[in-house]
C-alpha cells in the first residue's frame, strides 16, 4: 500500500466522545512523514503505534515503517486487540 497522509485514514467521529478517533497509517511511511503527525496525536494524549503496539523508533537504519496505528489512549489497546485476532 502506498502511504497518503494520514487524515486520508482518518475516522472522525464527532458525535463520539473525545478519544474516538483512530487512524490507520498504510505502510511503507518514512520518518519524515510520521513525525510531526505522531508529536500532534501525542499532544493530543494518543498513541501512534505498529500494529503490535511497539513505539515508532525514528532515526534507524531503514527508515521505512510498516502499517501503524494511531488512537486515543483509550482505544488505543482495543484496536491492537482487534488486529492480533487476524
Amino acid at each position: 500500500m502506498d502511504t497518503l497522509p494520514i487524515t486520508r485514514y482518518s475516522l472522525n467521529a464527532p458525535e463520539k466522545p473525545p478519544g474516538a478517533n483512530i487512524c490507520i497509517v498504510g505502510g511503507n511511511s518514512h520518518d519524515w512523514d510520521l513525525a510531526a503527525a505522531d508529536l500532534l496525536v501525542h499532544e493530543a494524549g494518543g498513541l501512534l503505534t505498529s500494529l503490535v503496539g511497539e513505539p515508532i523508533i525514528y532515526n534507524r537504519f531503514g527508515l521505512v515503517h510498516r502499517a501503524l496505528i494511531a488512537a486515543g489512549r483509550s482505544r488505543h489497546s482495543l484496536l491492537i486487540d482487534l488486529v492480533r485476532d487476524d
